[in-house]
């Protein structure tokens, strides 16, 4: 299976049972893991089981939403925020707000049955491209192997159950999953799933921030970062480039073997990294 960027296809194989991590100081390990997501799962057509536990306060079947939202933008190259705001993200507006979001031609009226007619603002709409480019994406993502789980504060014994489940009933080849999902420590997350990944014959892309909590001294978190990175086979360092790097991603590679650097474009706007040969 490829992970859909060239220069990093050339320094690592995804092709056993293997621990693979990201990890990042700039929060961006979990929006990395996604693109992977969409260049294996959605693309290579890979079985894929994704546990994610997004920061909304909302109800599941929205966190799924989300997380297809987000796909969505990385396979469609539409802005994150029109997806969002034209789907679901709306607020109920007084009177005075409404003349003034309609001056501004951002405002519309729903309907909802239970409650009557209510009036809302949608801080951007979908033009005709964006809106055929999104629905196809969108097409695409609900017809891959892709299997999307919302977990939150899950046990380590839970999860090793739902992945042999999925292992059984979909025969997954890769899982993602987010160390802030399981209720347990980096080490043992990456133990459990060490013994995981080869009992099932999977690859597992783990995602962990390098710095979690500013209350935890940094000497700990480097301590605890040093003891998961000899855990995985391969750990993927992301590094966001200097102001007279805008964009640019500095991917540094350890295995058991050797260390690599490869450098990406991050574009923002729409969750997607790219190869930097295809910016130039």
């Amino acid at each position: 299976m490829k992970t859909g960027f060239k220069d990093l296809d050339k320094t690592i194989k995804i092709d056993k049972p293997q621990i693979i991590l990201i990890t990042s100081t700039d929060e961006i390990e979990n929006v990395f893991a996604l693109n992977l997501v969409k260049n294996i799962a959605i693309d290579e057509n890979i079985k894929t089981a994704l546990f994610t536990d997004l920061d909304l306060e909302n109800v599941e079947e929205e966190f799924k939403i989300y997380t297809k939202d987000i796909l969505t933008s990385i396979c469609s190259t539409v802005d994150i925020n029109k997806i969002i705001d034209s789907r679901y993200i709306k607020t109920i507006l007084t009177k005075e707000e409404l003349e003034t979001a309609k001056t501004k031609g951002k405002a519309e009226v729903l309907f909802d049955e239970t409650e009557g007619q209510k009036l809302y603002i949608t801080k951007e709409i979908l033009n005709n491209e964006e809106e055929k480019r999104v629905k196809e994406s969108y097409k695409k993502i609900n017809n891959a192997p892709l299997y999307i789980n919302t977990v939150v504060g899950i046990t380590i014994n839970e999860f090793k159950e739902k992945c042999r489940k999925f292992k059984l009933e979909k025969d997954i080849q890769l899982i993602v999953i987010n160390t802030a999902t399981i209720n347990d420590t980096k080490v043992n997350i990456l133990k459990t799933i060490n013994e995981l990944a080869k009992e099932l014959e999977v690859t597992i892309i783990v995602t962990a921030p390098t710095i979690e909590n500013n209350n935890i001294p940094l000497k700990q978190e480097l301590k605890e970062l040093v003891e998961i990175m000899n855990i995985a086979d391969i750990t993927i360092y992301l590094k966001l480039g200097n102001e007279e790097e805008k964009g640019i991603v500095h991917c540094i590679i350890d295995t058991k073997e050797n260390r690599n650097i490869v450098d990406m474009i991050y574009f923002t706007k729409y969750n997607k990294f790219e190869d930097l040969i295809r910016k130039y």
